[in-house]
């Protein structure tokens, strides 16, 4: 599947010339519902469906100090 096909931004390869810090890679069980949303929203975003997850969970713990 190409990314014109999901509507998905490719995948940006390594951690860019600063060498950011490696991260951890967390696997998490999303229904076809969720997924939509996400995709959806990235793509209205200009993001990718990591950034949205990322961003939502950072919003999450912010409202729930």
């Amino acid at each position: 599947m190409s990314s014109e096909t999901t509507g998905l931004k490719p995948a940006k390869k390594g951690r860019g010339k600063a060498k950011a810090p490696a991260k951890t890679v967390t696997s998490v069980a999303l229904d076809d519902e969720l997924i939509a949303l996400l995709s959806e929203r990235a793509v209205r975003d200009d993001r990718t469906v990591s950034s949205v997850i990322r961003l939502a969970i950072r919003h999450y713990f912010d409202c729930v100090k």
